[in-house]
């Protein structure tokens, strides 16, 4: 029974707990939170107020057919006595969510500030993957002495007990904007402007970290899979302003993203 409300009308505080109990309606890394965010209760009970949630992370979209080949290729590759960075990449790349790994290293005695990588460092950008498994990878991959850096901080445990601070990063998000001026037919569905808008988010949204988008692909893919389009005109880039045919390459610690407002269809 709830306890009943003092003279200025508040509830008492019971206290807090922590679960680790946490069911997602959808997935992808659109759902990632860096914030303390506010959560539903499926079953509600009158002791429990509210419920927040403190950080969400190792969302990742559905890896595309062609990162999955190629990250079966580097595993295979690796089997055989290869370098350490190598056995890292293979030990990251087989953590759930993972879709692509990238590692800067700095073998010099000067700190880079260009990459934020110091003296004697490896950064580690991956993408998707829960950060505490990804953490754990890395400690079980890296060698001894060698200094991770990165924004996300995570203790790991040794067999002995001892504690160990691995660091690495998410990669960054490179927002891009669509616009596409259709000429139609009597043929065009109904909800046509939402199925092409889906069909550019699906293609933009699984580029990959450190890809490029080209912009002549999304013709074929409109083309192939929405009836009723005579001629289309399509230009993208990474400001509402500076709209083009052009190509955009991502850097190797970038990722493309593009929602429904972005893709502008008139």
């Amino acid at each position: 029974m709830q306890l009943p409300a003092d003279s200025n009308g508040n509830i008492p505080n019971l206290g807090s707990g922590t679960s680790h109990y946490l069911y997602a309606n959808k997935t992808g890394a659109n759902y990632n939170k860096a914030n303390k965010t506010s959560a539903i209760m499926v079953n509600s009970n009158e002791n429990i107020r509210y419920v927040t949630v403190e950080e969400i992370s190792g969302g990742a979209d559905q890896e595309t057919d062609i990162n999955f080949r190629d990250r079966i290729n580097l595993s295979n590759r690796t089997v055989a006595p290869s370098s350490p960075y190598n056995g890292i990449i293979t030990a990251i790349e087989k953590v759930t969510g993972v879709t692509a790994v990238r590692i800067i290293a700095n073998d010099t005695m000067v700190d880079d500030t260009t990459t934020n990588t110091p003296a004697k460092s490896i950064h580690i950008y991956v993408n998707g993957g829960y950060k505490n498994d990804v953490a754990e990878a890395i400690f079980n991959s890296v060698s001894a002495g060698v200094s991770t850096v990165g924004q996300q901080k995570i203790d790991v445990t040794d067999i002995a007990g001892g504690k160990h601070t691995i660091c690495f990063d998410y990669p960054t998000t490179q927002d891009v904007y669509v616009s596409i001026k259709l000429t139609k037919t009597n043929e065009y569905p109904l909800d046509g402007d939402e199925q092409v808008k889906k069909i550019v988010m699906k293609y933009i949204n699984e580029v990959g970290m450190g890809n490029t988008v080209y912009y002549s692909y999304l013709y074929r893919l409109i083309y192939d899979q929405v009836p009723g389009i005579q001629v289309a005109d399509i230009k993208i880039g990474t400001s509402k302003d500076s709209l083009a045919a052009q190509d955009i390459t991502l850097t190797n610690v970038e990722t493309a993203q593009v929602t429904a407002e972005k893709v502008m269809i008139s």
